[in-house]
């Protein structure tokens, strides 16, 4: 098994998927190799409505929106970036800036092949949008457990309410 199935059958995004849903998700996947520095994907580029998925390296996810600028960073190999755009960037406006903090490779999925299964496989579709919203889950509750221990070791005498 190749390094990258083995990051996509760990990947929570394809866990409900069969393995010739896996195939076909596989199919839409280009591999993108960048350098330190590089940018992935910036607003109004070809990219900017495609999901990135970690293979290796590191990736700062720059998100700016009315409320400002929020910056995280994807470490985890099968992480993703772009969630937001790829799942509907004209809901939010938003602008998504992501640049390579080291030689990294990404899997990358155009938003527009990707809903051109939506006749053919919708039920494809519809778990991997359940993958997603777990992954994004998975996230929230990870930042919001480290907000927790931020304001214990800011306040340790109030403790958490």
């Amino acid at each position: 098994m190749t390094h990258i199935q083995n990051i996509l059958g760990k990947s929570m995004l394809l866990e409900e998927l069969s393995a010739s849903e896996i195939e076909i998700v596989r199919s839409l996947l280009s591999t993108r190799h960048v350098d330190c520095g590089d940018v992935i994907t910036q607003p109004r580029d070809e990219h900017t409505d495609n999901l990135f998925i970690l293979v290796r390296g590191r990736i700062e996810v720059r998100i700016e929106s009315e409320e400002g600028i929020n910056t995280l960073i994807v470490v985890n190999p099968g992480d993703l970036a772009g969630i937001i755009t790829f799942s509907g960037r004209s809901i939010s406006p938003i602008k998504v800036t992501a640049v390579a903090l080291e030689a990294t490779q990404v899997l990358s999925m155009e938003r527009a092949r990707f809903e051109s299964l939506i006749y053919t496989h919708p039920q494809l579709m519809y778990r991997f949008y359940q993958g997603m919203v777990r992954h994004t889950h998975r996230m929230m509750r990870h930042f919001n457990a480290a907000l927790i221990d931020l304001k214990r070791q800011i306040s340790p005498s109030e403790g958490v309410r």
